[in-house]
């Protein structure tokens, strides 16, 4: 191991020495202060915990002034074209009317166009269910249509023991 710093002179004085003594321990306090830094691993996870805390706040700060720059923007936008909007409204009445009967006759055809789709597939969904099984289905997957009806059997208790929930048995005998 390299020593950083010379040794003193040997005709050095009681102070001289001294002071080198306090300079070494000094510098030997500091690499024991880095070293234990280093070694300590809860100490380096809290500092990183902080540090990701410290850059969470900074981003959603960023992100708030950001956010409250875009809305002040927009609103103030927005106000100056509603306030255009209403000096052209009264400026031409007549295209101002106009503009609500479009926008009406545009609504109307809008829901009458959605309620023939709506019967149109009614319909649809109607014929499909009429027409037999067999012609729904391919030549390939064709199964006959007629199956068994399931058969619903009344709930008499536990298959193996009998007993109903309440306690009694399924032929009427108690425990």
């Amino acid at each position: 191991m390299t020593n950083s710093t010379p040794e003193p002179p040997k005709d050095a004085t009681k102070e001289e020495l001294e002071a080198d003594i306090a300079e070494t321990r000094e510098r030997l306090g500091e690499t024991i202060e880095a070293l234990e830094e280093k070694l300590n691993v809860s100490k380096q996870a809290k500092s990183k915990v902080n540090d990701a805390k410290e850059q969470a706040r900074t981003k959603v700060n960023d992100a708030a002034t950001q956010a409250q720059t875009t809305f002040t923007r927009v609103r103030e936008q927005a106000s100056l074209s509603a306030g255009n909007l209403v000096s052209q409204l009264k400026a031409n009445p007549r295209a101002t009317i106009g503009a609500a009967a479009g926008a009406v006759a545009a609504t109307i055809g809008l829901v009458v166009a959605h309620v023939s789709r709506s019967r149109r597939r009614q319909a649809q969904l109607t014929a499909r269910t009429r027409r037999p099984a067999m012609q729904r289905r391919s030549s390939k997957t064709a199964r006959p249509t007629s199956r068994r009806p399931a058969v619903v059997r009344p709930v008499t208790g536990h298959p193996l023991t009998g007993r109903s929930v309440t306690g009694r048995s399924a032929k009427g005998r108690g425990r």
